[in-house]
């Protein structure tokens, strides 16, 4: 929890002013510099601090005290349109989007009004075994360098569909950097370049140093939520969270036990009550922490996913269904909370031809499933497709290596072909 550091008579005036700002959810939040904020704004701490015990605000933990976040505790419970604007589709499709994925992004920012990064910027982060994308290529970096860049997109996403998005720095960023938290995609589309550019200045100055007190951070976010559970909830909203790190939870001293992992699930455990989606993006491969963000599935009862970065996604992918392009803007959405049961099977096992064909309807929208029933033919559905495809954009394939369509048509018909000739067929593509 914060401590609230201003005079009890300023205090006043910082409730009077709140109390005035809530009229209006488009009124800008002043920030007060003095006010260690839990929360995003002035509004979420006054709202949080009347539900705090005396001995919460004095003995829990101290959040880092600067915020650029325009967001308001009302933005939880803020509906958005499910339809894109066609410029906001066109935005999305200008970053790589398949037509149909795009308008997808709609249904989820309406259903998810607000995505919360938990951004981790420990020491540890500057191992240099990430990866990342430099024009079409992808290249060897730091943690930090991919996280950077993971972040610096998503920003850009939240920007050209007003997704609002939070991101909280996990330590202190160093003075450099001009603020501990800051949103994307809140303050509308009058301030959605300010507030990229805002994102980029402070990833970039951001000096990773510290361990991972992911735990407190949890707590925190548990704490802003809970004041609109019931309000998000009667609306059918979820909030989602994003823990972006490479290591297991430690104490703020940044020592890692059995005993720091127990609360580290005891916080997990708080949210499960809460309209929450948990995504846990890994950047490690470390087996030990990545065995430990796996098995949370067995200790928790929520929605829950984890992923590693795009390449190794798309190598686990690769076994089992190899026509898929596993592209960036395809992983983008599953990090931002996407939810799609299709995401869930291809990396577990090939795709029927049922789930091929909503897996197209779902990269190229309800036109596909128009130009092309359901109960159509294979051979109708792969003429749809190919058809399809020539109106979309290459990209970077992160097995091959090359720049490819989202589909590979040859192998999704070599992947169905029947008899003698068919198996011969995926024998000698499974060899490549």
């Amino acid at each position: 929890m914060s401590h609230l550091q201003l005079p009890v008579e300023q205090n006043a005036e910082v409730i009077e002013e709140v109390s005035a700002s809530l009229v209006d959810d488009d009124i800008q939040i002043s920030r007060y510099p003095s006010l260690r904020a839990t929360a995003a704004s002035p509004v979420a701490e006054v709202i949080s601090l009347e539900k705090m015990s005396v001995d919460d605000i004095t003995s829990g933990v101290t959040s880092p005290a600067r915020s650029h976040s325009q967001v308001t505790i009302q933005s939880l419970v803020k509906t958005k349109d499910a339809k894109l604007i066609d410029y906001e589709a066109e935005r999305l499709m200008d970053m790589g989007f398949p037509r149909g994925l795009a308008l997808e992004m709609g249904t989820t920012r309406s259903l998810f009004p607000v995505r919360f990064w938990i951004v981790d910027n420990s020491g540890s982060m500057l191992t240099n075994d990430g990866s990342t994308l430099r024009g079409n290529t992808a290249i060897t970096c730091t943690r930090w360098a991919e996280l950077e860049e993971t972040v610096n997109f998503h920003a850009e996403f939240a920007a050209a569909v007003e997704a609002t998005s939070v991101f909280r720095l996990l330590n202190d960023p160093g003075p450099r950097a001009e603020s501990s938290e800051f949103s994307v995609g809140g303050g509308g589309a009058k301030f959605a370049e300010d507030e990229v550019q805002a994102a980029k200045r402070i990833m970039r100055a951001c000096q990773p140093t510290g361990p991972t007190p992911l735990t407190a951070h949890i707590y925190e976010f548990a704490n802003r939520v809970s004041v609109v559970a019931d309000e998000m909830m009667t609306k059918g909203l979820k909030a989602v969270l994003i823990l972006a790190t490479d290591g297991l939870p430690t104490t703020r001293q940044g020592l890692n036990s059995q005993a720091a992992n127990d609360e580290f699930i005891r916080a997990l455990r708080q949210l499960q009550t809460l309209p929450i989606w948990l995504v846990v993006r890994l950047f490690t491969d470390e087996e030990e922490v990545v065995e430990f963000y796996n098995g949370l599935d067995a200790q928790l009862e929520m929605n829950l996913e984890v992923l590693d970065d795009f390449v190794n996604e798309a190598k686990e992918i690769y076994t089992h269904n190899r026509w898929l392009n596993y592209a960036r803007p395809i992983h983008t959405c599953r990090e931002m909370g996407y939810q799609n049961r299709i995401f869930d099977l291809l990396d577990e096992r090939p795709l029927n031809q049922d789930e091929v064909y909503e897996f197209c309807v779902m990269l190229f929208g309800v036109a596909f499933a128009k130009a092309c029933l359901r109960d159509a033919n294979w051979s109708k559905v792969l003429d749809t497709i190919e058809r399809f495809l020539g109106r979309e954009q290459k990209h970077l394939n992160p097995v091959t290596k090359k720049m490819e369509p989202l589909i590979n048509l040859k192998r999704l018909k070599n992947q169905f072909a029947t008899g003698i000739l068919g198996k011969f067929k995926r024998a000698s593509f499974d060899s490549i």
